[in-house]
C-alpha cells in the first residue's frame, strides 16, 4: 500500500516574531513537514532547530542571498556570477550536513524587465551547470521554480505569451525555460499561485512535469497573495484541476504550502486573515493542506484504474 502524501508549509508564513517562535507553532497546527527558506545567514542554525521539533525538511528554498550582496539574477551577469556560484555552494555544504537532498532556486526574479540591463543566456546556462554539478557532488538536486513576473501582479509577459514565442521576452519565465531546456540535470519546482497570475495559458506541469520534485501551493485572485487553497474567491485557483493535473505527472513528494499571514511589508494581517490570530491561521491551512493530500491520495488511486491518463477525476476537494 502507498504511503499517503505528507503536507508541509513553508517557514516564511509570517506567523512569529522569530523563526523559532514560527517553527513551534506550525509544530503545534499539525505540519509534520516544513520549508525553510535562506538569506544566507542561519541556514544552518535554522534547520538544527527544526530537526529538535522533529519536523522534516524535504526541501529547503535557497536564492535568497541580499544580506550577502547577490541574488539569483547573478547567476546571469558574468562580472557577478561567481558571489552567486560560491554563496550557493556555501548552502549546499550545509544541506549535505543535514541530509537535505534537494533545494529550490529562482532562475530570475524581478529585475530585468526594467530594460536596464539584459541577461547573458550562454553565461546563465554555463553558471547552472556550475552549480548542478556542485550540488550533484553533494548528493543533492538542483529545483528552479516558476517566478512571478512583477510585484504589481500584472503580467508583464502578456496574456499571448506561449512556450513556442518566449525568445526575447527576458522573462521569469523565458529564463525557466530555457535552463529547464539546457541543463537536463535540473529538476522543476511548480508553483500554483505564480502559474494562475502570470501564465494561466501555459500548461508548465504538462511540459515539466516528468521533472517535477516540489511544489509549492497557494491560491490567489491573479494577484501574489499566497493565500491558503481555497481562499481566492471565485477568481481564485480551481484546486481540483491543480490535483489532476499533478497527479499525471506521477508526483509522490510533500504538499507545500507556501501561504502568507501577513503582508511582508505592512506586517499586518493579508485579506481574508484579518480576524484570524497567527495560530488560528496555521490550523486553517493544515485543515485545507490536509484535504488536499486526502483528495490526492484518492486521485493516484483512481489514476491507477484509469486507462487513459487522460480520463477524469471527478471530485470537489473542498466537500472531500
Amino acid at each position: 500500500m502507498d504511503e499517503k502524501m505528507k503536507v508541509g508549509i513553508g517557514a516564511d508564513c509570517e506567523c512569529g516574531d522569530t523563526f523559532e517562535q514560527t517553527i513551534k507553532k506550525i509544530k503545534e497546527a499539525g505540519f509534520t513537514h516544513v520549508m525553510p527558506s535562506d538569506d544566507g545567514t542561519s541556514l544552518g542554525n535554522d534547520l538544527e532547530f527544526v530537526r529538535q521539533n522533529d519536523l522534516e525538511v524535504p526541501y529547503v528554498h535557497l536564492g535568497y542571498g541580499f544580506p550577502l550582496g547577490t541574488s539569483e539574477n547573478d547567476l546571469w551577469k558574468q562580472e557577478a556570477s561567481d558571489g552567486y556560484v560560491e554563496y550557493i555552494k556555501a548552502q549546499l555544504e550545509i544541506l549535505k550536513q543535514h541530509d537535505i537532498k534537494t533545494a529550490v532556486i529562482h532562475s530570475s526574479y524581478m529585475k530585468f524587465w526594467d530594460g536596464k540591463e539584459s541577461p547573458s543566456k550562454p553565461h546563465g546556462v554555463a553558471t547552472m551547470k556550475e552549480i548542478v554539478k556542485i550540488a550533484e557532488g553533494q548528493g543533492i538536486k538542483i529545483a528552479v521554480e516558476n517566478t512571478s513576473e512583477s510585484s504589481t501582479g500584472e503580467n508583464r509577459a502578456g496574456e499571448s505569451l506561449t512556450l513556442g514565442n518566449l525568445e526575447g521576452s527576458n522573462s521569469n519565465l523565458e529564463l525557466m525555460c530555457h535552463l529547464l531546456d539546457k541543463v537536463p540535470e535540473l529538476g522543476f519546482c511548480y508553483d500554483s499561485g505564480h502559474q494562475h497570475k502570470d501564465t494561466p495559458q501555459i500548461d508548465l506541469l504538462k511540459e515539466y512535469g516528468d521533472r517535477l520534485v516540489a511544489v509549492h501551493l497557494h491560491d490567489n485572485s491573479m494577484d501574489d497573495k499566497h493565500l491558503i487553497p481555497g481562499d481566492g474567491g471565485s477568481s481564485g485557483i480551481d484546486f481540483q484541476q491543480e490535483i489532476n493535473a499533478l497527479t499525471r505527472t506521477g508526483y509522490d513528494g510533500v504538499i507545500m504550502l507556501e501561504v502568507n499571514h501577513l503582508n511582508p511589508k505592512t506586517k499586518q494581517p493579508k485579506q481574508p486573515y484579518e480576524e484570524l490570530t497567527s495560530e488560528e491561521f496555521l490550523q486553517r491551512a493544515h485543515k485545507h493542506g490536509t484535504k488536499l493530500a486526502e483528495v490526492f491520495n484518492t486521485a493516484k488511486q483512481q489514476s491507477r484504474k484509469s486507462e487513459k491518463v487522460d480520463d477524469p477525476l471527478p471530485f470537489n476537494w473542498m466537500e472531500k
